[in-house]
């Protein structure tokens, strides 16, 4: 939705929106570039909804996190690289690696890599993002 300075300032309290003109003027100057009110209000209504998401996810993750690595239907050598060589118990703990992580184990190949992902999947989660 987008708003015109005359809609936000209309359905703001006063104080709010000498803020948040205050906050778009220390922008401008700082960027070299016009920042108005109503980029800050999507700016700060973007960061509280990824916030949301970020929290939804964590939650969703520990849905299905809290599975133990021996419940889970996997083969042998996957659930042995898991709870012996890495010493994880729970699903969710997969979650903080990489691929390049589980690589590097000893006894993880593609063919491990590809049976963790889709068991991660079936649960709803996946490895960590390479950075």
């Amino acid at each position: 939705m987008n708003w015109t300075k005359q809609q936000v300032a209309f359905r703001l309290p006063k104080n709010i929106v000498d803020a948040l003109d205050q906050e778009a003027a220390a922008l401008t100057k700082q960027m070299g570039f016009e920042v108005t009110r109503t980029d800050v209000v999507e700016s700060a209504l973007r960061e509280k909804l990824q916030s949301r998401l970020d929290a939804i996810s964590e939650e969703v993750k520990e849905l299905g996190g809290g599975m133990l690595i021996e419940d889970v239907e996997m083969s042998r050598r996957s659930k042995v690289t898991l709870t012996g060589t890495m010493g994880l118990t729970h699903l969710g703990e997969l979650c903080q690696y990489t691929e390049a992580d589980l690589l590097k184990q000893k006894l993880v190949g593609r063919k491990t890599l590809n049976e963790i992902e889709a068991v991660l999947d079936s649960y709803g989660l996946k490895l960590k993002a390479w950075r």
